[in-house]
């Protein structure tokens, strides 16, 4: 690791304006210095996924929408799925992070349906209070509740939760009845939340992915 900055590679399609966006981009650096090491935010457009040497990467982050091409952003998805490299799916992440197992992994006829339609992703930021269940997540907390800021509504589709379950551990519920941790337990970390990490400056699960980057070097 020594002088070597790692390269997390952020997926989406950036809004200058967007506080999701500007604030991923930035805390990356913030939370790699606390840790005395050295990392870097690279945008890859969704567009341009199939195009880019996502393996020279140490960590992906998809990020929030909208999403120009979803199948980009699945495609990074499989990618950090399938080569084990660290990974996070926040917000819009989460849902493709969702649909791109029901697809790969559950070869589900219609993956899209495993999210629920009341989708919807809204301007006003709310702090949910969540319950952590037994899992390495907790453990990463090292508490039995979190506070993390959300805009996104939608939800797993209750009718799918079974596939869903033979891979997926999840790790918190939300106060509002919703799951919104999921956590792929056979890799080293790949985690999807439904909340924005990138919002809370001390961000354990964003510190984690970091450190876990850095087994890959």
């Amino acid at each position: 690791m020594s002088g070597k900055t790692l390269q997390v590679a952020l997926i989406g399609d950036r809004k200058g304006d967007y506080l999701p966006h500007i604030s991923a981009e930035s805390i990356v650096p913030e939370i790699a210095s606390m840790l005395e090491i050295k990392a870097e935010a690279v945008w890859i457009p969704t567009e341009e996924v199939d195009h880019a040497d996502m393996g020279q990467f140490q960590a992906i982050w998809a990020g929030s929408g909208p999403y120009l091409s979803p199948e980009g952003t699945m495609e990074a998805i499989r990618f950090a799925r399938e080569n084990k490299i660290p990974f996070i799916g926040t917000c819009s992440g989460f849902k493709y992070t969702i649909i791109e197992l029901a697809k790969n992994v559950c070869h589900a006829q219609d993956p899209e349906a495993y999210i629920s339609l009341n989708e919807s992703c809204g301007t006003e930021y709310k702090e949910l209070t969540i319950s952590l269940h037994p899992s390495t997540v907790k453990e990463w907390y090292a508490a039995t509740e979190a506070k993390e800021t959300s805009h996104c509504r939608f939800e797993i589709n209750s009718t799918y939760q079974k596939q869903i379950n033979q891979h997926f551990t999840f790790a918190g519920t939300a106060d509002d009845g919703r799951m919104v941790i999921a956590e792929l337990t056979d890799h080293p970390f790949f985690l999807a939340t439904l909340f924005l990490p990138q919002l809370n400056k001390q961000s354990k699960l964003l510190k984690t992915l970091i450190q876990s980057a850095t087994q890959t070097v």
